[in-house]
């Protein structure tokens, strides 16, 4: 790391010189097109740009361009006209183009104009200035020099936290070091070129304090791990931090102004944004899948709080339930899976001011919205893949239930998010955990990931027994409420398979140390182990709103209403070793995942269609582990697959199945 930051420094250093010392058209030029470069990333970030360019973006840079056009005049009167000037063509573009931006796009577009294409300007004027040669070098002092003397004491020093969850590696001793170490430096420059050593010290501690606390208390944080989705300070799955809201999480009164109504001030909180009548900062959600097990508990979040808008919702073919949801939540754009459905639903809305798509289009629409924040991916299948896909190129943070878009494309959907700077945040009760575990830790100190599993409702018998047991019999899970397909996946361990998988890409440790234990009441969500051999677990009912409202609050925790664990009550917690000779879907989906490549795309799929042939009773409980053991062993394994090759290899695999088992597509 520090040799990196050595050698960065010494090239910025020359170019600086180059170009510092050449002045004039070089430095206004080179200072220009940093601006826009700078600008740019402010767009993405700020969520200007979506998954690709606009007018408003455009009408951006020309504001950067235009600005940097009235330094030319060398009045500050001209600079002033040019920024009302930028504002002006922003809100044209805002007013005439309504409703595809927000304001909350508009004021980040004029926002990077000021932050960075007037402040870099200063490099420019500041050398242009009658001794201007040596004052600009104040400038990099109190950035670049100051910066290595932070870090050079935080690494040597630093023991105090300055900000533990926004920037976790920065420390009070670094801070202290950088301001003392800027002071010093402007001592030193003064009395080598002859200046004002007390002007000098100022000029640079102060720009040193101002910068440390820019940096360290707003600025996205773009620290990464160098591994699968961890970061070394949190060891959470991928995650750029984000200025916090600073506000009580826990009470309402403070939501409203002084004298507001007692009655106001009682009525349900979902209620309140309307009967108050005041522009909430709300957070606007998405969500594939809304008609789910995932989906429908989501909703419940949103009920319970008042400030997640719901922006997005789609189902397969229950459009029955969607237009209840519609109706409920007034979202601006609802999609389909099935396009006839989807005709129906237009008619049926056809008075409410509501978008219905359909198909994988209607789906990615969705996913892409510009309103939306945060993309929840409730829906089941590998079919979820292409819209989180283009949810983390348009910027979404992701709330991840859909355990398809890991298992089978975590090498592709890992390093995007690191690419676009997206959060993926686990939704599944066992990833929370981990998650909510692993918050504020380093990733290098753990030693081992264990994953609960309840057992389903076949722990405790042999392949004898299950010989012939019933659908019926197989969908009574003993702790959990949930969809047909998973609860099949509980009682086959499947699913503990799957969560196997995930895990590994989602925390970056390797299938050697994950292991999966079996605790019957669901009580432990799963643990993690450390190397001095301490373990943190997360406990709490099985209820699957709480990691669902974590992923759309995090780092923020709320009250949720609901049953808590009565420990006085609670004689034992029990554990045992999954039976791995009866369940195979738990040692099957380990081969896969450790042959690699698209092999668990296989794995998956083939298990997709056994459920679904268990379900219409064309196979008996224990043939699904047939199916899946003949998928595999007929599929020649592709090392690195493209999304495209993962999608042939799932249609391959359905194609399998259906001639060997007769079934009609």
């Amino acid at each position: 790391m520090f040799k990196t930051r050595l050698l960065s420094g010494i090239v910025l250093v020359l170019v600086a010189l180059l170009t510092i010392c050449s002045g004039g058209t070089v430095l206004y030029m080179t200072v220009l097109c940093l601006s826009l470069i700078g600008a740019g990333e402010l767009f993405r970030v700020m969520k200007v740009r979506q998954d690709k360019w606009n007018l408003l973006e455009i009408t951006g840079y020309a504001g950067v361009v235009i600005f940097y056009m009235s330094l030319l005049l060398h009045d500050p009167m001209y600079q002033m006209l040019a920024l009302i000037l930028d504002l002006v063509l922003l809100m044209a573009v805002y007013v005439f183009t309504y409703p595809k931006y927000n304001a909350n796009q508009v004021m980040p577009a004029f926002f990077a104009i000021v932050y960075v294409g007037v402040m870099l300007s200063y490099v420019y004027q500041t050398r242009m200035l009658d001794g201007g040669k040596f004052h600009v070098w104040l400038i990099f002092l109190c950035s670049w020099g100051c910066d290595t003397c932070a870090y050079c004491v935080g690494v040597l020093f630093g023991k105090h936290k300055m900000a533990p969850v926004l920037s976790p590696k920065k420390s009070v001793e670094g801070a202290v070091g950088g301001v003392v170490g800027a002071i010093l430096l402007g001592i030193i420059y003064a009395a080598a070129t002859k200046g004002g050593m007390v002007e000098y010290a100022i000029i640079c501690g102060v720009g040193r304090a101002d910068l440390h606390g820019r940096r360290s208390c707003g600025i996205r944080n773009q620290t990464k791990s160098g591994h699968q989705g961890l970061r070394k300070a949190d060891s959470g799955p991928r995650r750029y931090s984000r200025p916090l809201r600073q506000r009580d999480l826990y009470r309402t009164d403070h939501l409203f102004p002084v004298g507001a109504s007692d009655s106001l001030k009682k009525l349900p909180l979902q209620h309140k944004r309307e009967a108050d009548g005041r522009n909430w900062n709300m957070k606007k959600i998405a969500i594939l899948g809304s008609t789910g097990s995932i989906g429908t508990q989501t909703l419940d979040v949103v009920r319970a709080n008042g400030d997640l808008e719901v922006v997005g919702i789609s189902a397969g073919s229950n459009i029955t339930l969607l237009e209840q949801q519609i109706r409920e939540f007034h979202p601006k754009f609802a999609a389909v899976g099935d396009e006839a459905k989807a005709a129906e639903l237009r008619d049926r809305v056809k008075d409410l001011p509501v978008k219905i798509g359909s198909g994988m289009d209607g789906m990615i629409e969705l996913a892409t919205m510009p309103e939306s924040e945060i993309l929840v991916t409730a829906i089941v299948g590998m079919i979820g893949i292409r819209p989180t896909v283009a949810a983390m190129k348009a910027g979404k943070d992701i709330a991840l239930a859909n355990k398809e878009t890991l298992v089978t494309a975590g090498h592709i959907i890992m390093p995007l998010a690191e690419e676009c700077g997206v959060q993926i945040l686990p939704v599944d009760s066992e990833h929370s955990a981990i998650f909510q575990c692993l918050h504020g830790e380093n990733r290098k100190e753990i030693e081992k990931l264990l994953i609960t599993a309840s057992g389903g409702p076949f722990r405790g018998k042999t392949r004898a027994e299950l010989e012939n047991v019933t659908v019926e019999q197989a969908l009574r899970h003993p702790n959990w409420s949930m969809g047909h397909k998973i609860t099949i996946d509980s009682a086959t361990l499947v699913n503990k398979g799957l969560e196997v998988m995930e895990a590994k890409w989602l925390f970056g440790v390797d299938l050697d140390h994950i292991q999966v234990v079996v605790q019957p009441k669901s009580i432990i969500h799963s643990m993690v182990e450390f190397k001095d051999g301490a373990v943190m677990a997360q406990l709490g009912t099985p209820d699957m709103k709480l990691p669902i409202q974590y992923a759309l609050y995090y780092p923020e925790r709320r009250f949720l209403a609901g049953d808590r664990l009565d420990f006085a009550a609670l004689t034992q917690i029990t554990f045992e070793k999954p039976d791995m000779d009866t369940f195979l879907g738990l040692p099957m989906a380990m081969q896969a995942s450790r042959r690699g490549g698209s092999m668990p795309t296989v794995f998956n799929a083939a298990n997709e269609r056994a459920i679904a042939l268990f379900l219409a009773k064309k196979i008996r409980f224990l043939e699904i582990y047939d199916v899946i053991a003949g998928a595999m062993e007929a599929h020649k394994t592709i090392a690195d697959p493209t999304l495209e090759q993962i999608l042939a290899a799932e249609q391959e695999t359905y194609e399998w199945i259906a001639n060997r088992y007769k079934m009609g597509e």
